[in-house]
């Protein structure tokens, strides 16, 4: 393994540890996820912009993990994507492991 080849692998492990831990305060605060709604059905399906919030990602690195299939579960409608938040947080729980 050449020293970039370390260097990139330490920047990949760093970056997930930081997604976690932004996952993990944004989860224990419930600062993130869909706003209440005074109707009975209120929303349940976030957008790339909410998902990657809740992740603690930028929405264009949400977009190429879906890009590579290697992200969370997506649901398109029509010309729309949109997260489940429960697939987001098991998602991020089994992508994310604690060091």
């Amino acid at each position: 393994m050449t020293d970039r080849d370390r260097l990139l692998a330490e920047l990949v492990d760093l970056i997930a540890v930081r997604t976690a831990e932004n996952v993990i305060r944004a989860l224990e605060a419930r600062e993130i996820g869909p706003t209440p709604s005074t109707s009975a059905l209120a929303p349940i399906l976030l957008n790339t912009k909410a998902a990657a919030a809740m992740l603690g990602m930028s929405p264009q690195s949400l977009r190429n993990l879906r890009s590579a299939q290697q992200g969370p579960l997506a649901v398109k409608r029509g010309a729309s994507v949109r997260y489940r938040p429960a697939d987001l947080e098991a998602w991020a729980a089994a992508e994310f492991k604690p060091a």
